[in-house]
């Protein structure tokens, strides 16, 4: 809205479509010990991917964190000491259905083919 009322100016940057996703889920430590994160938030994960190693205090040995869906980390722990079970990263699932989900999205709450008058915003239309 901002940058249609000309208080900022118009992006170069390519507008990406949201991805829309209907499940999230915590991936937990398999064992306690030291974590190393592999992954930055905000990342794209595979089902399978080793994100993360949890190492025992001396380094002996350590154990893979695996991710066990398609997603994207929206959240992690910034501990390095973890106890087993605890939550260490949160991916929000997409897939297949995430495509026709952001279509969906797109005609729900697209704006209106009016054009919005900059002066008047009480004429703007407002999504359910």
């Amino acid at each position: 809205m901002m940058r249609h009322i000309g208080m900022l100016r118009r992006s170069r940057a390519r507008i990406r479509p949201p991805t829309v996703s209907r499940n999230t889920h915590w991936i937990r430590a398999p064992e306690s010990g030291v974590l190393r994160v592999l992954v930055p938030l905000g990342a794209e994960v595979n089902k399978g991917q080793i994100i993360g190693f949890i190492a025992d205090p001396l380094g002996s040995s350590e154990v893979d964190v695996v991710c066990d869906s398609h997603g994207i980390v929206i959240g992690r722990t910034n501990l390095p000491l973890v106890y087993e079970g605890d939550a260490l990263f949160h991916v929000a699932e997409i897939g297949a259905k995430a495509n026709w989900e952001v279509e969906e999205f797109h005609e729900t709450y697209s704006p209106d083919e009016r054009e919005l008058d900059p002066d008047d915003l009480s004429s703007a239309p407002i999504a359910d």
